[in-house]
């Protein structure tokens, strides 16, 4: 199921309404295409509240582990895009916490390690590779929303 014919990032609700209708019944490809979609642009939102490249990295990767966990709790006229940020808001939120709490120094390991230089081109960094990854490390537990 592929739906990428306009911009990524760009929200659209019917679409995103059916992807998350199929996502909510068990179709992981379905949920994938929504990452993909929406991952980068997560990505940045989070970029802008930590400006730390790793934590951001982290938190939307967290965030997205999160919704599919949580998918049966969006329902009605909830839509996925602004539910997902909510989601992304408070792990932001938690990491600046942590930061603060335990010095810049932890973001500083990340900084002086090279992550928040350019993000790796590789092949793990491929958008398809960290969205099975991303569902993978939910665990089989959860691997189908109820």
């Amino acid at each position: 199921m592929t739906l990428t014919n306009d911009r990524i990032g760009d929200v659209d609700l019917e679409r995103d309404r059916m992807l998350v209708d199929h996502a909510q019944h068990g179709d992981e490809a379905a949920f994938s295409e929504l990452y993909l979609h929406y991952h980068e642009r997560l990505y940045r939102y989070c970029l802008r509240r930590l400006e730390n490249r790793t934590e951001a990295e982290d938190a939307a990767q967290e965030a997205f582990a999160r919704a599919w966990k949580a998918l049966s709790n969006l329902a009605g006229e909830r839509r996925f895009y602004p539910w997902l940020t909510v989601i992304a808001s408070n792990l932001c939120v938690d990491a600046a916490r942590k930061r603060s709490r335990y010095g810049a120094g932890a973001a500083a390991g990340a900084r002086s390690s090279g992550a928040v230089g350019n993000r790796r081109a590789g092949p793990a960094c491929r958008p398809e590779r960290r969205a099975r990854s991303a569902l993978a490390g939910i665990g089989p537990a959860v691997s189908t929303p109820p």
